[in-house]
């Protein structure tokens, strides 16, 4: 009888444990099911409140906007205040969805099948071009009307400030080594000259009676002759020394002036 009694006991103490066990389970199973009901329905309600903001913030139909949701593992806590949506990059791919309290932030995936949706979900992105630093320089413009064919001197040019970016890159910065130039065309007073209005003068012309200058043995010797070449500086022309009726080459050195080779 006693055997029998203690069995009893036993079986109500292990029947109370397992009661005990079953209920902690079902309290677990309870509590999960629950919050993951609530977070679910957070979550759709999250990502269909940002496609409703979306839509009017482009200006395009709710249907044609897709929002991803976070992964399923992630919880969405109820957000007690309004959530606040925004675009934090500079396309519109990605929406940000967050929360006060609790404080809360997730960044949620933007597509759609519509092609216009997709345009400005994806804005064309321009860079301002910075402008350089407006320096300036001493250019050479024309001081007086210039005409074609007229040499360069002193008097008619002068040198100008001007803001180096507006500038052709041809232009003259100094007026030294254009003694011997002559215009290509016609040039306004006021204009900015450049190497395609000038070319090297004719410093001699055919028929002209040009001074020619020859070392030989020492010593120099001048005589005038005849130019039957134009010339320009450096060039070679042949002369005609009418006294002894001789050719000679000389190298045009200046204004009616040759030197013998």
């Amino acid at each position: 009888m006693i055997f029998i009694r203690k069995n009893i006991q036993r079986s109500k103490s292990v029947n109370s444990l397992t009661n005990k066990v079953f209920f902690f389970l079902f309290l677990i199973c309870y509590f999960y099911s629950s919050h993951s009901l609530s977070s679910e329905y957070e979550k759709n309600k999250m990502t269909n409140s940002a496609k409703e903001w979306i839509a009017k913030e482009l200006s395009v139909l709710k249907d044609n906007v897709n929002v991803i949701p976070p992964d399923s593992r992630v919880r969405v806590s109820k957000c007690n205040n309004k959530i606040e949506f925004d675009f934090p990059f500079a396309s519109k791919e990605t929406v940000r969805a967050r929360c006060k309290l609790p404080s809360w932030q997730f960044f949620l995936r933007v597509t759609s099948n519509d092609l216009d949706t997709v345009k400005k979900l994806r804005p064309k992105i321009t860079t301002k071009k910075t402008q350089p630093p407006n320096k300036t320089i001493m250019v050479l413009v024309a001081k007086k009307n210039l005409m074609r064919g007229e040499r360069l001197q002193e008097d008619s040019i002068q040198l100008e400030e001007k803001f180096k970016n507006k500038m052709p890159v041809d232009v003259f910065t100094k007026i030294e080594g254009l003694e011997n130039q002559e215009m290509t065309k016609n040039v306004k007073a006021g204009q900015v000259i450049r190497s395609i209005d000038i070319k090297a003068a004719k410093l001699i012309k055919k028929g002209d009676k040009v001074l020619f200058s020859i070392v030989a043995q020492g010593m120099l010797v001048k005589a005038t002759v005849e130019a039957l070449q134009d010339g320009r500086m450096g060039d070679q022309i042949k002369l005609l020394n009418k006294d002894s009726g001789q050719t000679v080459i000389g190298i045009v050195t200046g204004k009616n002036k040759v030197s013998g080779l």
